[in-house]
């Protein structure tokens, strides 16, 4: 009877026990399917029942951690879909980006061509009209009445080559072709000059030019042909725009003794004050349109962006009615004893005097009425001088050669063969390897003056030509010949 109860209790706890052993197993294996058999209330079926408890709360769990997965597998899925995408678009954009600025920079060039080539195109006719001009002016046979005349074509012609420069500026500074030399500039002189020029203008306008300032020598850090086109913009406006027998007056303060302002001071009619906020957008007169005041509208604009490329600005007071005051504020010289400032790089020089030894010159170029206006200038202007002329590069080379000349005056821009090759085989020849060369060209580029210095041109003159300017180079070359 013993072991009958015996076998019996070992069936009924150990069955059971075993059971969830297996079960266990096979739960480990991971199938959370299987529960364990919950045959009693005792013991071991309360056992049986916290055990299958238990496996379903690892199977919730695990439900929860197979979603948990599901859903960060698919943010990654997501994600990773998203800096695909995100990678391609960096790489479209910084493709596009890419092509812009080939693009900027193919358009940047055309447009640099394009006022090269407008600029010559411009400057070849204006070459002829200037020049002939200013030799009229200079003829003292001819009657006043027509050298008047002259008078006129010079000033209305210069008037032209101004606007056109100062299209080419404004075009230049949006291109980012602007290049400027700033160094230490003595005021006075420059003040001087501008004024020589205004003052025809202004006697014509019955306006009274006043010079306030000291003999002070004041320097300013900035470059010295930007300047001075500001400048004589800024007193042409006074002028212009001011009432008969008015004043315009130039002065000088120094600013927390780091910047110079300099003012000029009209007694017009002033600016309204609900045009004063288009003041120095290009192509705006501001209502003047219909007046018979000569002008674009483009100085202001061009005077601007040259100031603050010189690390300056510009500003105006102006009351309408009683008239208006623009100023600029530049940099004083750092180093006020430099003597670079104390130069003199007047363009105003009177011609060399004296008797100037005989010199022979030689002038390549293929128009022939370029040719026409060189020969009439050296007839009437350079007495000492002996002028032969090349209509094209090879005839000039060999005429050099031949020659052996004291100067070659050579233009740039000639189809066949342009003046820098040409230029090169003179230097390259033993005849002419020492012969002075000065180019003389309607390419007037600042890029292509930089570039001709670069190659070793001893001067470079530009078209539409100033006659006095060209006298005064060929003096120099005689006196350097004669000095050699």
């Amino acid at each position: 009877m013993g072991l009958i109860a015996v076998l019996v209790i070992g069936y009924v706890i150990t069955g059971p026990l075993r059971h969830m052993v297996d079960t266990a197993s096979r739960i480990a294996d991971g199938d959370l399917t299987q529960r364990a058999n919950v045959a009693s209330r005792d013991e071991v079926g309360r056992l049986a029942t916290a055990f299958n408890r238990m496996v379903e709360r690892v199977h919730a769990s695990q439900t929860e951690l197979q979603q948990v997965n599901q859903s960060l597998e698919a943010r990654v899925r997501e994600r990773t879909e998203t800096l695909q995408i995100e990678v391609e678009e960096r790489k479209l954009a910084e493709s596009v980006a890419k092509r812009a600025a080939i693009e900027a920079e193919r358009a940047n060039q055309a447009k640099t061509e394009f006022l090269a080539r407008m600029s010559h195109e411009l400057r070849t006719p204006m070459n002829a009209v200037l020049g002939f001009a200013q030799l009229l002016r200079r003829d003292q046979q001819l009657p006043e009445r027509q050298r008047s005349r002259a008078e006129q074509i010079v000033q209305s012609g210069t008037h032209l080559l101004e606007l056109i420069n100062e299209i080419l500026d404004l075009a230049r500074i949006e291109a980012g072709q602007l290049s400027l030399s700033p160094e230490n500039i003595n005021l006075l002189p420059v003040v001087d000059e501008v004024l020589s020029i205004v003052r025809p203008l202004a006697s014509e306008r019955r306006i009274d030019l006043v010079n306030a300032l000291n003999e002070t020598d004041f320097t300013v850090y900035a470059d010295r042909t930007r300047l001075r086109q500001v400048l004589l913009n800024l007193l042409s406006n006074g002028v212009k725009y001011n009432r008969l027998n008015g004043t315009v007056t130039l002065s000088v303060e120094t600013i927390d003794d780091a910047k110079l302002r300099i003012s000029v001071v009209d007694t017009g009619n002033g600016i309204p004050e609900h045009r004063q906020g288009d003041m120095f957008q290009p192509f705006n007169r501001l209502g003047m349109e219909d007046s018979a005041i000569e002008g674009t509208g483009i100085g202001l604009a061009v005077s601007k962006r040259l100031v603050e490329a010189m690390h300056g600005s510009i500003g105006f007071k102006s009351v309408a009615g009683e008239g208006s005051e623009f100023y600029i504020d530049l940099n004083l010289a750092t180093k006020p004893d430099d003597p670079r400032w104390t130069r003199d790089r007047s363009v105003g020089a009177n011609r060399i005097g004296g008797n100037l030894p005989a010199i022979s010159v030689l002038y390549i170029e293929d128009n022939p009425t370029n040719m026409e206006l060189i020969r009439d200038i050296f007839d009437e202007g350079v007495p000492n001088a002996s002028l032969q002329c090349a209509e094209d590069g090879p005839t000039g080379i060999q005429m050099a050669r031949q020659m052996r000349p004291d100067l070659v005056l050579l233009d740039i821009h000639m189809p066949d063969m342009d003046g820098f090759a040409v230029f090169a085989q003179l230097r390259q020849a033993p005849e002419t390897k020492d012969t002075i060369i000065v180019a003389l060209s309607a390419d007037a580029m600042p890029r292509d003056i930089e570039k001709a210095m670069d190659a070793g041109f001893d001067h470079y003159l530009t078209k539409p030509l100033d006659v006095e300017e060209l006298i005064r180079v060929i003096d120099r070359v005689t006196l350097r010949i004669a000095h050699r």
